[in-house]
Parts: structure tokens; sequence; C-alpha cells
């Protein structure tokens, strides 16, 4: 029995043993899965772990050998040991096995060395315009950089073996790419960058972006954007009123930045200075919307290669695309005809001269618009105080009522651009600007209650500028860490101004009104009395040659240097009559020398630090002025709170060219002051100094919040008064005799939301801003005032919601509270001293009494874009001031008689006109 049992245990085992082997032979047939992880942005402490603990293997390492490492990669292979290699190659780093089956981490060891160099362009996809200031980043934080001004980058001393680049840049999706550096070899990448649909303005924000790729990119503005053409709303410039710390907008009000004066801040196009680019009061630029591609703004904190200026720099660039087909676009509304035409030679089988040519012009004779027409009428009013305290009349000019008002307006401006790429990293650009804007307005007054005195009085206000522009600039990446850019540019702006009064009994004829701005059609239509006014600028010419040299070097992945110099040679002329009708012309000329050079350090994958001077050279005092400036920004890209960015920037800013705001005389004086850009004269060099700090918080892909916290101390700030031209006898010889050197701060905050909805169909859009402006006018009001430009509260809402694939509604709202300063400049100026306004000086003695009520604008605009086999149609139609309401400029006082007998004052209102319709239609071909 024994042996039975023994028989059959025998043959039971080596039955379990050949299913066992049955079943492992199976197994090794079978195919195997592969090993398959993917890692974003994670610390190689945690995808080492994640890998032994997915793949049951003992793995030990040392956690100093792996600290900051952070990983983007995805790993598929069939074996652990393949795994694990494909993984530490790019970070030095390598394995053993010990006898144990253990797998340790260790340093990878090489004899010597050995490094290899990567430079490139990244370029729009749509466009192939370049992209300046994109992110270039290796996925291991060991290094990093930024596209400059031509969109080129360049790494130097990059260990030779394989890395990955990511490339990122806030409005466009981030992209990866995989390169291959060879020891002692230059590589050189193109990197094309694919836009995100954005329904915003053409405008991008320099000063701070995320560096780093996130799950929200919508807070760039770009013009090339699917949604630009919807959210468009009147010209480039006036769209900068959207942003943080920007005040612009109001009609008779200029750009100003972060609560800085009007001519604190320079305008440029494609690199070259313009002077006054503005036509009627500032209601819209004298640029073609059609004609300007972006807009780069520089604020408080902007670095050392912008330049020098007290406040910031608008920098305006040409819309011409490398990748451009040909086509023709006519544009119309009540006020313009825009065409635009883009063109296309082959030179060579790949190469292709691109060329632009944009025109617009007004056609006030024809068919002049009714809303400016109307809004003119309503601001052409004669203003007796000032009327009487520049004239020599018999009685009140408040007794002469308004009988026959006349208006001029055109505006032309011609841009052309042609560019011309040799290669992937060499770039040609031609461009030139032509623009004439004028505004005359002419008003006649009649008084019936005295036949003794002269029955007319009529003004006439007449103010044109004339701009010209031509550039040339080229750049190249010479080696794969030199990068250098060429310019030379000249710019050039006239200004005339014609201000004249006059009496007569008998009405004048049709000549006054045909040609408004001629001296000497007035005099020939009102002979009688016919007399200028006192303090009168009649003209301004400002020359401008500048010649720019600007270089890039790349010393290591982590470190680079920027420098350059730019040589300027500048022209002023200002005419001025004096009250005994003598007419004095002031001429200056400068030569200004500047360079800078500024450092950008990428520390770890988080930080970025630039720090760098300006050093310009100045004829006219023979001394040198130093401007060192910095910035620190901090990245990062998961938190709680999803992507936050931290910028902290400051430094010292002069100006070395300045703008003085000359109060108009004149009874109507459509335009309340005139500016005129001359150089320091004796007056000091204004400076000011910056601190500011920025934050960006993108907590999920649709949503995004920017907020800013801005500082700046003006100890020398050049402000426009005529307390020091008052006291002077003889002649003005220069325009520092309208201004003094005094001290001025600054300082706010803003915050915007902005949040999708819908599938991203609906955007809102929320702001608020608060500004506070002080002045030192110790002579003038004998305390510190605020400045006459502030506008302490600011609130915007605004929506862009695409009904269909072809109509969208675009509708807007801002609010403005806490204006001063509610009379204009002259109240202030002349008649707070003049004695026939004696009983009124009390009244003007303190603008921040003068408060203006609250500013209220809703508008609303439906676009349809109508798809065509042959053309793009786009269809716009809305109401501008829905609600309305007639919102004040500023105020005037009217005398109020009783039986002949002046009795008081009255306040009246310059308003906007209350609701207007709006209409726009264009044909791209």
């Amino acid at each position: 029995m024994t042996q039975g049992i023994s028989f059959r245990t025998f043959w039971i085992a080596i039955l379990l043993s050949l299913g066992v082997t049955l079943t492992l032979r199976a197994q090794e047939s079978a195919p195997k899965s592969p090993l398959q992880f993917e890692f974003s942005g994670e610390s190689m402490i945690n995808v080492l772990d994640r890998i032994a603990r997915d793949t049951e293997i003992d793995l030990v390492y040392d956690p100093e050998l792996i600290r900051n490492i952070t990983v983007y990669k995805r790993l598929r292979h069939p074996t652990v040991t393949e795994l694990l290699t494909d993984l530490l190659q790019d970070y030095r780093l390598d394995y053993i096995t010990l006898s144990s089956g253990t797998i340790v981490i260790v340093r990878a060891s090489r004899e010597t060395p050995s490094f290899g160099t990567v430079s490139g362009l990244v370029v729009d996809s749509d466009t192939g315009e370049p992209l300046p200031g994109a992110t270039v980043l290796l996925a291991d934080a060991s290094g990093g950089t930024s596209t400059n001004h031509h969109g080129r980058f360049a790494m130097n001393r990059l260990m030779s073996g394989t890395h990955h680049l990511i490339i990122s840049y806030m409005g466009y999706e981030s992209a990866f790419r995989t390169i291959r550096i060879e020891p002692n070899r230059s590589l050189q990448e193109r990197i094309v960058l694919t836009p995100r649909p954005i329904d915003v303005e053409p405008i991008v924000v320099h000063a701070h972006r995320s560096r780093l790729p996130s799950t929200n990119s919508g807070g760039i503005l770009n013009v090339q954007s699917e949604g630009n053409r919807s959210g468009f709303t009147g010209g480039p410039i006036r769209s900068l009123s959207l942003l943080s710390g920007v005040q612009y907008g109001l009609p008779m009000k200029d750009l100003n930045l972060q609560g800085s004066d009007q001519g604190e801040h320079r305008i440029t196009l494609d690199g070259i200075p313009v002077y006054n680019p503005y036509s009627f009061g500032k209601l819209f630029s004298s640029f073609s919307p059609y004609a300007i591609g972006n807009v780069t703004l520089h604020k408080a904190g902007y670095g050392t290669a912008a330049g020098s200026t007290t406040a910031g720099l608008v920098e305006l660039k040409h819309d011409i695309r490398p990748n451009s087909p040909n086509r023709l676009t006519l544009q119309t509304d009540p006020s313009y005809v825009n065409l635009r035409g883009d063109l296309s030679l082959p030179v060579s089988e790949t190469r292709s001269l691109k060329m632009l040519g944009a025109l617009r012009t007004s056609y006030w004779d024809l068919q002049p618009d009714p809303f400016l027409k109307n809004t003119l009428r309503n601001w052409d009013r004669l203003d007796p105080l000032i009327t009487n305290a520049l004239m020599d009349l018999e009685v009140d000019a408040g007794r002469y009522k308004p009988l026959e008002h006349r208006s001029d307006l055109s505006t032309f401006d011609l841009h052309a651009a042609v560019l011309y790429e040799p290669d992937d990293f060499s770039r040609l650009l031609i461009s030139a600007y032509a623009a004439k804007n004028r505004i005359e307005t002419g008003l006649l007054n009649e008084q019936t209650f005295d036949p003794d005195v002269q029955r007319y009085l009529y003004a006439v206000d007449g103010h044109q500028w004339s701009n010209s522009l031509i550039q040339a600039q080229w750049s190249r990446m010479l080696t794969p860490r030199l990068d250098l850019s060429l310019q030379a540019g000249y710019s050039e702006n006239h200004f005339d101004h014609v201000n004249r009064a006059g009496l007569s009994n008998s009405r004048p004829s049709d000549l006054f009104f045909r040609s408004l701005g001629s001296s000497a059609s007035l005099d020939s239509a009102s002979p009688e009395t016919s007399q200028p006014l006192p303090t009168r600028i009649n003209g301004n010419t400002i020359q401008h040659l500048q010649l720019n040299a600007d270089a890039g070097y790349s010393l290591s992945p982590v470190f680079s240097l920027q420098g350059g110099i730019r040589a300027e040679q500048v022209y002023s002329n200002v005419s001025i009559s004096e009250p005994a009708t003598m007419i004095t012309g002031t001429d200056q000329h400068s030569t200004i020398i500047g360079s800078y050079l500024n450092a950008e350090h990428q520390a770890g994958r988080n930080w970025r630090l630039s720090y760098g001077t300006r050093i310009t050279w100045l004829d006219t005092t023979n001394d040198l002025y130093a401007e060192p400036r910095f910035s620190i920004q901090y990245d990062q890209p998961s938190s709680r709170a999803g992507y936050w960015s931290l910028r902290v920037a400051g430094g010292l800013y002069r100006q070395f060219i300045n703008e003085y705001r000359i109060t108009n005389t004149g009874p109507t004086a459509i335009v309340p002051d005139i500016p005129i850009w001359s150089h320091t004269g004796n007056t000091a060099i204004p400076k000011a100094w910056h601190l500011t700090a920025s934050l960006l918080i993108e907590p999920s892909e649709r949503a995004s919040v920017t907020a800013e916290l801005f500082h700046k101390w003006h100890p020398e700030a050049n402000f426009t008064t005529y307390i020091e031209s008052d006291n002077l006898s003889g002649t003005i010889t220069d325009v520092s005799a309208f201004g003094i050197t005094t001290e001025m701060q600054t300082w706010g905050a803003g915050i915007r939301y902005s949040q999708y909805f819908f599938d991203e169909s609906l955007r809102l859009t929320a702001g608020y801003d608060y500004s506070f402006a002080e002045i030192s006018l110790e002579e003038q009001f004998g305390s510190n005032v605020s400045t006459p430009w502030n506008e302490p509260h600011r609130a915007q809402l605004s929506a862009l919601w695409r009904i269909t694939s072809n109509l969208s509604l675009v509708t807007g709202w801002q609010g403005i509270w806490g204006r001063k300063w509610g009379y204009r400049r002259a109240y202030y100026n002349f008649l707070l001293f003049d004695e026939s306004t004696a009983e009124l000086s009390s009244r003007f003695s303190n603008p921040d009494r003068d408060k203006l009520p609250a500013f209220l604008q809703t508008d609303i605009t439906f676009v349809w874009q109508p798809s065509l086999r042959i053309a793009d149609l786009e269809l716009r139609a809305g109401l501008v001031n829905l609600m309305n309401r007639k919102n004040v400029l500023e105020t005037y006082l009217v005398p109020v008689y009783e039986n002949d007998v002046r009795t008081g004052y009255e306040e009246e209102y310059r308003t906007m006109p209350g609701i207007y319709p709006v209409f726009s239609f264009s044909i791209d071909l």
C-alpha cells in the first residue's frame, strides 16, 4: 500500500512539474507589454520612485545627485534597463547593477566633457513674423534664454548629447523640440509656434509675461489672432486704453502711462520716434489701423534696450508678413477710406520680396462725418472770460451769441514697407510713413442790443500737423552665439497754428469760411479789426536722425549679454508771437550718444534676472548720465492656484527730448493745449526712479488674473506754466520760459480679470485702476496739487460673444471718477493772474477743488463676417454711448445778466454727444 501511494505521488509530481513548465513557456512566448511612462514637469525624485514602484525593482540613489532636476519626457521601452538608459542620458547620469540585483544611480563617467551651441529663430506659424521675447528653456532646467527683438535666440556651451527644448510665448501653443548637440558643433533651428485664437486687441504687453508653458496662454494680444478683427475698435493706439495703467480714450486728452505727464513717453514706428502722431484732439491716431501690426508697450521698470524716457515707450510696427499672400483690402466708414495692398515678388525659388502699402484718407469735403460735425459745433464755443482777458472789447464777450459755425477737417496717411529675408536668420526691412492732419474751426458771434458796438465777433482756431519717416534695419545671426542688428532712420514733424479773433460791423464774406486757416484771407474777409493773441505758438518743427547698432551674445545656457549704441542728431524750432506782434524763433541742435549693456541670467527653471545700465552723453551739457535698471521674475507653472508669475523691476530713467504743452489762448481753443517738442534748454534734465511689481495668475485654462503696483518719483520734472514768462520783458528766446522744473510723484495699482465661457465662445473681461499723481506747484497755487491729466479711478467691463461662426457681438463699458482741474488750463495759467478776472481768482486758486462728474459710457457693436469664395467681407454696426449720457469734458463760466447788469457767473460744460450710430464695411480680396 505504501508502494502504491509512493507511485501515485511520483506521477502527480511529474504532472505538476509539466504543468508549471508549460505555463512558464506559454508566458515566455506571449508578447510582453512595453513599459510606458509620461512625465511633464515632475522632479527626478518622484520620477525614479514611480518607476521603482511600478516595475518592482530595487533602486537606490543619492538625493543630492538629482536635486533640482525636472523631467519632461515620454518613455516607452520593453525593458527596465532600456527605459533607465533613455531617461538618464539627458542629465549626465548612469546606473550600475549590483550582484544582488539592486540598481544604483551614479554620475556618468566621461573623460573630457564636450560642448556645442544651439541657436535659432522663433516665428508665428501663420504669418512667419518673428516673435520677440519668446522663452526657450532646456527641459532639465539647466539653461534657458529669450528671443531678442528679431525673434532670435542662442545658447552656448551646451553639453553634447540629446536635449529637449520647451518654447513658449503667451498667446501661442507651447512647442517641444528634441535636439542633438554634437561636440564642438553649432545647431540652428527655426521653430514655429501656432497662435491660439484670442479675441482681443492688437497689442503686445512686453514687460511681464509668463515664460513657462501653462494651460492658459490667453493674455498676449496678437494682431494676427483669429478674433482680432472682431475686437478691433478704432486703431492701435486707442486700443491701449484696455490695459492696466494706461489712460487714454477721452477726447482732448493725451495718452498717459501710469500717472506720468503726456510728454514723458515716446512713440516710435519701426524703432524711429514719431512726434505728435494724433489728429483732432486725440480722438484717433494718425496711423492707419490697417498698416500697424502690433503695439509693444513698455511701462514702469522697462529695460535698458528700450531707451531713455521718464514714463515709458509705445512701439508700433508695420504689419508686413513674410508668409502673406497677394491681397487687397478696402474699408470705409463715415470718417475714412482705408486701402491696403500686399504684394510678393519672387527673388529665387524659395525667397520672395514682400511689399506692403496702406493709405487712409478722410472725405470731409464730400460728406462730413455727422458725429464729428456735431461734436465740433458743440465744442466750438466762445469762452467769454478768456476773450475779455485777451481782447480789448467795449462790452462783455458774453453778450455775443453764436450765429454761425464752420469747420474743416482732413486726415491723410500713407504707409509703405518692404521686407526681404535672404535666409532664415537674416532680415532686411525698409519702411516709410507720411501723414498730414488738419482741424480748423470758425465761429461767428453776434450782438444786437447795442448799435454803437461792433456787431460781429469772430474767432478762428486752426491746427495742422505733418509727419514723415523713413528707416532701414538689417539684422542677422552672424554666428550661433552672436546676433547683430543695424538701423538708420529719420523722422520729421511740422506743426502750424493759426489763432485769430476780430470784430466787424459787417458780416464776413464766405471767404472767411472757405479758407479758415489763412491769416491773409481772414484779414481781407474782416478788415476792420483783426488781431493776433498774446503768447501764441505759430509753429514747431523737430527733425530727428537716428543710428542704432545692437548685438546679443550667448556666454552659456544660462547667461547672455545684450548691448548697443544709439547716435541721435536732433534739431527743433519753435515760432512764437509776442503781444507786441513780434515774431521770434528758437533753434536748438543736440547730439545724443547713448549706449547700454544688459545681462540676462537664468537661475534654475523658475528664476530670471536682468540687470544693466545705460550711459548717455549730451553735447549741450558735455556730461555723461547713467541709468541703472534691473528686473527679477519668478514663474511657477504648477501650484494650488494654477500658473503664477511675479515680476519686480525698477531703476533710474532720464529724458533728453522734452514736450511742452503750451496753453491755447484762443477764445474758442478747439484744441485746448498745443504740444511742442524741444530740448532741455536751460531747464534740468528730467529724471525719475521707478519701482514696479506685477503678478500673473492663471487658475485654469479659461481664466487669468493680472495685477500690478507701481511707484514713480520724479525729483526733477518739467511742467508747463506761465509764471516765468509773465515776468519776462522783451521776447521769449527759449521754450523753457514756458516751463519750470519741479518735483512729482505717482503711484497706483491695477487689476484685470478675464474668463472664457461656453466653450470659449464668450469672453468677459473686467478691470479697475487706481492712480495717484501729485506735483509741487508752490509758486502757482501755494501747495502740492493733483496733476491735470490724472484719472484716479477707472473701471472697465467688456464682452466678446461669438454668436455664430460669422456673427460676433462686442460690448464695452467704462467709468472714470475723480477727475480734477475741471476748467481748461487757460483758466489757471491766465485768468488766475489777470486783473479783469480778479474777482474770480479764488475760484481758480486750487484745481483740486474743481472736480468733474463721472464719465460713463457703454458701447455695443455687431460684426458680421460672411464667407464668400472670392472675398472676405466684414460689416460692422453699433451704437456708441448706448445710455445717451452727456459726459462732461471740461467746465467754463458764462456771465449772467439781468437788465443789462451782470449779476454773476454760471457754469456750463463742453460735453460729448449723446448716443450715435457707427458702421463700417470692408472687403478683402
